[in-house]
């Protein structure tokens, strides 16, 4: 994730280019702080660059914004000398924010600023609005930063006549750099109210609470445009959630034989009104791959697509490599190659530590494999030492305070075995 790796054009303007697509998104996708000054800001700009706020989302990023209120001069006379005008203030935010409908935009604002990711601040001057727009877009390294007219709205960015400015910290000469440093610093003034004849406060407790109070708690994105489309999602924890799209929602909705043969079990809610389908809590990556399969299979049949949101393709993505990294460590493991034998010679101290009766060599490698794949299975012929080879596998996870119990499913005739082999093998150290 480096700015330097995408390519910005000094000059944009709001009829030549498609600000959100030519530079909101590249810019967001890949940087960690996003500062703005802007005179004005609806939150239906949050819904045109969602794609980069989801990425200083999963980056822990963070976004500043400040923007302007007009007040009268005593107004602002009587902040200076301690906000008494703060509840007149206050109400007329609140105002604002209650002739929004709770749209997934709000929703979104209110999950960012929920969640950490976004704070705001209003500023004042004497007389008329804080009228100055800049922006400072960095991925910590190299900082992007933009200048013009354009305010932080969805009129700035499609319908109005608008231009601004670029400077790139790592492709620009002294002067601009100069620029970039000046702008940090007038940001950062204003930020921390140091800036003469102007007062910037938080945005109000009571209204941050309002806006809040329409959290959904999770990105939400919008999918407008994907038409004929099944849309799927994860929520904050990481499950798969649906939206149905489609030209004929029908399709996969009960009462259809499809939908109650192939998709009903995985879905927990009904999906008829809302469209939206919430399936299963805590399924595997490996579920949601045949739940996703299964709907492709169903669209390549009646004609729709299926869309997997950034987030998805991220959280599939990483559950891929992390099973590419077990089965390449299982491989390994089985091979005794050279790259665990360090790791294979810190487990049998452990293990010879905690056993009574040591476990031969071949039994050692086996328990190595179980404790560090934790999925596995044994098929060894009977004599092996299964029992045993279980037990060093405890032992390990044991001392590592991974596991404390061992729960055994067998006949009960194999009971009595499983206790005579936990006393061979660990004596009076367990």
């Amino acid at each position: 994730m480096s700015l330097r790796t995408q390519k910005f054009l000094p000059f944009y303007n709001s009829k030549e280019n498609d600000i959100i697509e030519e530079f909101y998104v590249p810019a967001l996708s890949n940087c960690t702080e996003y500062k703005r000054v802007s005179a004005y800001f609806d939150s239906n700009i949050l819904s045109l660059y969602s794609a980069g706020i989801e990425n200083i989302v999963n980056s822990n990023g963070h976004i500043s914004f400040i923007f302007s209120s007009e007040i009268s001069e005593e107004d602002f006379e009587l902040m200076k000398t301690g906000y008494q005008n703060r509840e007149s203030i206050e109400r007329q935010l609140i105002i604002d924010a209650d002739s929004e409908a709770p749209s997934v935009e709000l929703a979104n604002l209110a999950y960012l600023i929920e969640h950490g990711y976004v704070d705001i601040k209003i500023a004042f001057v004497k007389r008329g609005i804080a009228h100055d727009k800049f922006g400072l877009i960095s991925d910590g390294d190299d900082v992007l930063y933009f200048r013009g007219s354009n305010n932080e709205t969805v009129a700035a960015a499609k319908n109005n006549l608008e231009s601004f400015e670029t400077s790139l910290s790592w492709k620009c000469d002294e002067n601009e750099q100069l620029k970039i440093k000046k702008a940090e610093s007038l940001f950062d003034m204003l930020w921390n109210d140091n800036y003469p004849e102007t007062v910037v406060i938080d945005i109000p407790d009571v209204v941050r609470d309002k806006i809040v109070s329409y959290s959904k708690d999770r990105l939400v994105l919008n999918f407008e445009n994907k038409e004929n489309t099944f849309i799927f999602d994860i929520d904050s924890d990481n499950n798969l959630i649906g939206k149905n799209n489609l030209a004929d929602p029908q399709v996969l909705l009960p009462p259809a034989i499809w939908y109650k043969g192939y998709l009903q079990f995985f879905v927990k809610n009904d999906p008829t009104q809302s469209l939206e389908y919430q399936f299963q809590k805590g399924v595997s990556y490996v579920t949601m791959r045949k739940i996703i399969n299964i709907v492709q299979d169903r669209g390549v049949d009646r004609g729709f697509d299926i869309y997997l949101s950034p987030r998805l393709k991220n959280y599939l993505r990483m559950k891929d490599i992390q099973a590419d990294k077990r089965k390449s460590l299982g491989i390994a493991i089985k091979s005794k190659d050279s790259c665990v034998i360090d790791a294979f010679n810190e487990f049998r101290n452990i293990v010879d530590s905690a056993l009574t009766r040591k476990l031969r060599d071949p039994q050692m490698w086996d328990a190595f494999h179980i404790a560090k794949m934790k999925r596995s299975a044994n098929f060894s012929v009977p004599g092996a030492g299964k029992t045993s080879i279980v037990y060093g596998a405890f032992a390990y996870l044991n001392k590592i305070k991974e596991v404390n119990k061992i729960v055994m499913i067998g006949p009960i005739n194999s009971f009595m075995a499983w206790k005579n082999e936990f006393a061979l093998n660990f004596g009076d150290k367990m």
